[in-house]
């Protein structure tokens, strides 16, 4: 298991917002990139100053770290079998942090794991995983569709502070995409759209009042079937463009912004813009693939390829580009006409396309 540039980099950015600190559990041994590697990570994230302390967790704030595994082989802190019940006392709310970094999907007893995570962590502690979710065959027992921890955690009310999918292009250039997820926004891709290796990347904080043997209803289909609800609260998750990282550099995309016509209330939540020009980028039936990225007053809301009825019935920013209209809802379900909206077309690069010069210069 180890922890490749991109994840020192978002690592180091969940650090930052979340001002992570005190003792670190790491299930499994991780190791880390080379020194460069780290600092030019760090440095892409905000964290300029190596504070005289060379270890990873170290800059990224922690006093301690500690491994737990199933054998002392790669030299763990404490030995630990993920699939017993029940983490020993002296184990038991220890750690203000605990990270799974490559070691749940090997754990055949996934439940009883998620169970030892919640009794390691400290009240008002944190869980990062970052967890394989599509391309790795054999890699583990399981890959994990990132509703089941969205989900999962959402029942058993720890708050969802972060939640992306990070879709490798090539192992050998380091180079991700790196996509927000929010409930629904992946859920009409037709098959196909997720070619290649992804990982979840999802932080929780753990409350007082949060359990760990809350069985969760899949929110798409407790959407569909249930009362209506849109499962358990999952709370405000931010939208944010998909954007490309290169060995823990954020790409940053600058395409221009362009005006968005003057739209119309439709039904609900839903507004109408009229884009016939656009058409031949729009998703279909068959594709999700539309890069346009929609913008209130300058910020980015979403996410896109959003179920109609969800735009209208749900909004908070849901948008879908189909044909030649774009289908949106403001951020806050209020009057778009009280909004300034423009759009920017942001392709989604490839392995061949990604390190061109034009691509570079973006």
């Amino acid at each position: 298991m180890g922890i490749d540039s991109n994840l020192v980099h978002q690592l180091a950015a969940t650090a930052r917002r979340f001002e992570l600190h005190g003792r670190l559990c790491t299930l499994g041994v991780q190791t880390v990139p080379p020194e460069a590697a780290v600092d030019r990570a760090l440095r892409a994230a905000g964290l300029d100053e190596p504070n005289g302390r060379p270890d990873l967790y170290a800059r990224l704030g922690f006093d301690e770290v500690e491994s737990i595994d199933i054998s002392d082989f790669e030299g763990c802190t404490h030995i630990l079998d993920l699939n017993t019940s029940g983490v020993p006392s002296y184990l038991r709310e220890r750690f203000d942090v605990v990270y799974n970094g490559g070691t749940l999907e090997h754990v055949f007893d996934v439940r009883t794991a998620l169970r030892n995570v919640f009794e390691l962590m400290k009240p008002d502690g944190i869980v990062i995983h970052a967890a394989p979710a599509n391309g790795w065959l054999d890699h583990g027992f399981y890959q994990f569709s990132p509703t089941l921890l969205v989900d999962y955690y959402g029942a058993n009310r720890f708050e969802v502070l972060e939640a992306q999918l990070v879709h490798r292009l090539s192992d050998e250039n380091g180079a991700v995409i790196v996509h927000s997820y929010l409930p629904d926004a992946f859920d009409v891709r037709p098959g196909g759209a997720f070619p290649g290796r992804w990982l979840c990347y999802m932080v929780f904080r753990k409350h007082r009042h949060s359990t760990w043997n809350t069985v969760p209803q899949q929110r798409y289909y407790a959407t569909i079937h249930g009362d209506g609800a849109d499962g358990a609260p999952v709370g405000d998750l931010p939208y944010a463009p998909p954007y490309v990282m290169q060995d823990g550099v954020p790409i940053r995309n600058n395409a221009p912004h362009r005006p968005l016509p003057a739209p119309a209330h439709a039904e609900g939540f839903e507004w109408l813009a009229h884009i016939p020009e656009l058409r031949g980028i729009a998703d279909s039936s068959d594709r999700s693939t539309s890069p346009l990225v929609l913008f209130e007053d300058g910020r980015p809301i979403g996410p896109p390829h959003a179920p109609h009825a969800a735009i209208r019935l749900r909004g908070r920013g849901r948008y879908s580009h189909w044909e030649e209209w774009l289908r949106f809802s403001p951020a806050a379900n209020d009057d778009a006409s009280r909004h300034v909206y423009s759009y920017a077309l942001w392709d989604v690069p490839t392995p061949e396309t990604l390190f061109s010069t034009s691509a570079k210069g973006n």
